[in-house]
């Protein structure tokens, strides 16, 4: 028999469902995102990978506002929206977090090395490290290379720079592959070597909190899978007119 709505009292319980399914799952999606977010916008993530992966954190919102959408066209339950909205958004979110993972580790294994080998990343950067202190050293007394007077000059022509000072504010480190005084901060100590210090941040932090949101985008894969499954072994004329799309 098909019913066009479960009446609860006074409430309309297949209409209310779209809209609180939408709203559940911003709230389900919520924490993972802003941790992805947070992972992403992080000054060695967005160098090493750039700004697509931050950019692409908000698909699952989108797809979830797709879902909500196929909810109102159906004026109900739509077993497709559920899909778009859980299955598509854990897939995406899923993806960009091994991404994320596979090159946090890769990276940083090759900066926790002790030497700087020849024909890496890692020994680009610190022969812009070197050409960095050559020209602080030479231009002003007091070490700080921003004072230098054709810095901005300098800056436009070595891109290495922008990101060697934006790991100095962020992780208080100095030099690149040996530790060395800060040429962009004054700071009274010397501190670690840049590179040991973002090899720590990527395969502490970074590949944690990545693995973190892997892990919950496979079980909210295989969890929607499974109830989907077995809605529709178990209650096959409900899911038909319930949840098909």
């Amino acid at each position: 028999m098909s019913v066009e709505a479960y009446p609860l009292g006074n409430v309309d319980v297949l209409k209310l469902f779209p809209p609180m399914f939408t709203f559940w799952c911003l709230l389900l999606f919520a924490a993972p995102m802003l941790k992805m977010l947070s992972i992403t916008s992080d000054v060695s993530i967005k160098f090493w990978l750039g700004v697509g992966p931050m950019l692409l954190c908000v698909v699952p919102w989108v797809l979830i506002g797709i879902g909500a959408l196929l909810h109102k066209a159906r004026r109900g339950p739509c077993k497709w929206a559920i899909v778009v909205s859980l299955i598509g958004g854990g897939a995406c979110l899923g993806g960009i977090s091994d991404v994320v993972l596979k090159q946090a580790i890769r990276t940083g294994y090759l900066l926790g090395a002790r030497d700087c080998e020849k024909n890496t990343e890692k020994y680009e950067i610190e022969k812009a490290w070197q050409a960095a202190n050559h020209y602080a050293s030479s231009c002003t007394d007091s070490g700080i290379i921003s004072r230098c007077p054709t810095y901005r000059e300098k800056l436009a022509q070595n891109p290495y720079w922008r990101y060697l000072r934006e790991v100095e504010l962020a992780y208080g480190c100095g030099g690149w592959c040996q530790p060395a005084k800060s040429l962009w901060f004054h700071r009274r100590d010397v501190g670690d070597s840049c590179s040991s210090v973002v090899s720590e941040v990527l395969l502490g932090n970074m590949q944690r909190l990545s693995s973190q949101v892997f892990t919950f985008c496979l079980s909210l894969i295989a969890g929607t899978g499974l109830f989907l499954i077995m809605l529709g072994a178990q209650h096959p004329q409900a899911c038909r007119e319930l949840v098909s799309g």
